[in-house]
């Protein structure tokens, strides 16, 4: 027997035999005692046998909890970014964990998976809405990649997700501020709020992602060379704050700033100074819209944003945070920059994720291009 009583004892012993070895011919036997409990001896064997010998007895039930760990301990020797394994984690623990917690992950099947997107399909959003099909679309894939784990060490034959097509995403109208309606939004702004208005004002005139702007502080601005270095972003986990690298590569980037808002920061950090002097002594490392002992968190910008939101007339409408991101590059765009450089200070991937967000925005080029065959007669 696998698991068994110590003789004598109170404690529980495993005793795991795994065939015989290729060499010696003897046969391979892993042992482990002391446990206080049967349940705790039984829980070590299908671990063991999961983690270290991916071998599961046929009566053994394998739940979607070791599954995830073993694919985050992949993803931990692939070197995966602290943001990839905390967005993972979150996902994780708010649409699988509980919807899988009695199943027994080596009888899946396709009909299963189906069920499991009709649940997403139908599971509400933070805001009270439905789940877009974009999130429905990446949480499968995530289910997918759980899954592939499972047929990479011989618990299922195979990936029923495979048989699972994408669902088709509706295109998506962007919402963003034009120059004007942004003179508006920051006019909603009190004068005991200007660390946030300064926040967004970072936001429009420079493109920076949520977690880059939080990221910041003086030592990330170059006030001779006139440009801000992103290097770092900042990650929430159950709620907590995480330092850690931009969202890729090319996310690593100078980002030139215009002479007025270089100069507002100059004026900022005086008075920062002045308010802070008392609870601060490295003024180079704090984040550059504090105005208190504590720096501002993705919390308190959206509690703001709310605040400030409902302050609005009916001239101006409402959109995310992210959607100044999209602003800045609408602007930038309107004032002819190329694809090229706007994917670079964007910090994308590559220029094909630029035209693939913004193409829409850019002129119309093919009268222009038809007429260059004007004078060919």
């Amino acid at each position: 027997m696998t698991v068994s009583k110590e003789k004598n004892k109170k404690t529980w012993m495993v005793d795991i035999s795994n065939g015989l070895d290729n060499i010696s011919g003897k046969r391979k036997r892993y042992r482990k005692k002391g446990f206080l409990s049967k349940q705790e001896a039984e829980k070590y064997e299908a671990d063991f046998r999961v983690f270290e010998l991916t071998k599961v007895r046929s009566n053994n039930k394998i739940d979607i909890a070791y599954l995830f760990s073993l694919m985050e301990q992949e993803d931990k020797i692939s070197g995966k970014k602290v943001s990839y394994v905390i967005t993972q984690r979150n996902n994780f623990y708010r649409y699988f964990e509980a919807y899988f917690s009695k199943a027994d992950m080596k009888k899946l099947d396709y009909k299963d998976v189906i069920n499991f997107r009709e649940f997403l399909l139908t599971s509400p959003n933070r805001l009270g809405g439905k789940l877009s099909i974009n999130t429905v679309n990446k949480q499968m894939i995530l289910f997918k990649k759980i899954l592939e784990v499972a047929v990479r060490r011989g618990i299922i034959a195979s990936n029923p997700c495979k048989l699972v097509k994408k669902l088709p995403t509706p295109k998506k109208v962007m919402s963003y501020y034009t120059a004007e309606e942004f003179k508006e939004f920051l006019k909603l702004f009190t004068e005991e709020e200007y660390s946030y208005k300064l926040f967004f004002k970072l936001l429009f005139f420079t493109g920076m992602r949520l977690g880059e702007a939080l990221a910041l502080t003086w030592k990330d601005i170059d006030f001779i060379q006139g440009y801000i270095m992103v290097s770092k972003s900042i990650y929430y986990y159950k709620n907590e704050p995480y330092m850690g690298t931009p969202k890729n590569a090319t996310s690593i980037r100078k980002i030139y700033i215009h002479q007025a808002l270089i100069d507002e920061l100059k004026e900022w950090r005086e008075k920062q100074t002045f308010l802070l002097g008392k609870y601060e002594k490295d003024f180079e490392g704090i984040q550059i819209y504090q105005d208190s002992a504590d720096s501002l968190t993705k919390y308190n910008i959206d509690n703001m944003k709310r605040n400030v939101d409902k302050r609005r007339g009916r001239g101006l409408k409402k959109i995310r945070i992210h959607d100044f991101r999209h602003s800045h590059a609408s602007y930038l765009i309107n004032n002819n920059i190329e694809p090229m450089k706007l994917s670079k200070r964007l910090g994308h991937a590559s220029i094909t994720t630029t035209l693939d967000t913004y193409s829409h925005l850019y002129p119309d080029t093919q009268r222009s291009v038809a007429s260059i065959f004007d004078d060919f007669e």
